[in-house]
């Protein structure tokens, strides 16, 4: 398979498997459209190739992973439904079982954002004393959702956006029958994240144009936009609260690369805005979370953010 951009963290993962000095548990982070899933599955894929070179996307191993159908790989999808305690206690169940196939049994737990309390503290026991053949690969947008002592026994490992090039590369061979100008121009209003660029340019994604809508009035500072973006989210919470989460992340981000002197979105902004702007989005999605009315915290919202904009 081929993943673009995220060089740092395909460096780790070669550095990992050459050296065969393997953790039990890696946590791939970042922003959603970032790689992670991709970068779990690559790590997977190469960890039981049997071909040349690896992962060869030839060998059988390979060929059974990317069906779905391996039987020493078990994926939890927190995408698809909220984690719970339950499906952790399988995991560990399967975990103590030796590998069928293969020299590891592999725990694929993505999105490890929409995980319960519980779940997450029934992971962290299982963390603490893993079979010598289990690995488990988690992605989460932001590691602060899970417990600091869950993150402290992964080796993590960033997932960011992509350069232009190779976000424009990544689009060439997910959408071969787009036009080249929209392909460029979907990589730029998504800031090379290929996620949320495949979802504008393929029109597939509700969600990925509002949220790119919102990421645009931000970048610009433009006031009517945004009233306008945040009231497309006025009756949809479950999207609104999602928009929230990774608008915050989005924010820290850059407040990251800002103070960094790294190239990064909403470069316009200081550090201590980007910082206000990530408490913001953090309160409305706190917001949501208890039950707050939404179309007020879709008026609030934007209006906060207008007045960061301006500095008043």
């Amino acid at each position: 398979m081929t993943v673009y951009g995220n060089t740092a963290a395909k460096a780790a993962i070669d550095a990992a498997i050459q050296s065969g000095r393997l953790s039990h548990a890696y946590l791939f982070y970042g922003e959603a459209g970032t790689g992670k899933r991709s970068m779990a599955r690559l790590f997977a894929q190469s960890l039981l190739c049997e071909g040349e070179p690896v992962p060869c996307g030839a060998c059988l191993p390979c060929r059974k992973l990317m069906a779905g159908v391996h039987p020493d790989v078990t994926v939890l999808d927190g995408s698809a439904a909220q984690i719970k305690v339950d499906d952790v206690r399988r995991c560990k169940i399967a975990a103590q079982v030796r590998p069928n196939e293969s020299r590891y049994r592999l725990f694929e737990i993505l999105e490890t954002d929409h995980m319960t309390v519980e779940a997450a503290n029934a992971l962290l026991k299982l963390l603490e004393e893993p079979p010598a053949h289990a690995i488990f690969l988690l992605t989460v947008q932001n590691k602060d959702a899970l417990p600091a002592t869950v993150v402290s026994r992964c080796f993590a490992v960033p997932c960011t956006s992509l350069g232009m090039e190779d976000c424009v590369k990544a689009l060439l061979e997910h959408c071969p029958d787009a036009d080249g100008e929209a392909i460029r121009r979907a990589a730029k209003e998504a800031n090379g994240n290929v996620g949320r660029a495949i979802a504008l340019l393929t029109g597939s994604d509700k969600d990925a144009t509002r949220f790119a809508a919102v990421c645009d009035a931000l970048e610009q500072k433009r006031e009517l936009p945004l009233l306008r973006a945040f009231y497309a989210y006025e009756k949809d919470g479950d999207a609104f609260l999602l928009a929230c989460r990774a608008l915050a992340d989005r924010a820290a981000d850059a407040a990251a690369c800002k103070a960094g002197h790294r190239a990064g979105p909403l470069s316009q902004y200081t550090v201590g805005q980007l910082l206000q702007m990530e408490a913001l989005f953090r309160q409305a999605e706190e917001r949501l979370n208890n039950a707050a009315n939404k179309s007020l915290t879709a008026a609030w919202l934007p209006a906060m953010l207008i007045r960061l904009c301006s500095g008043k």
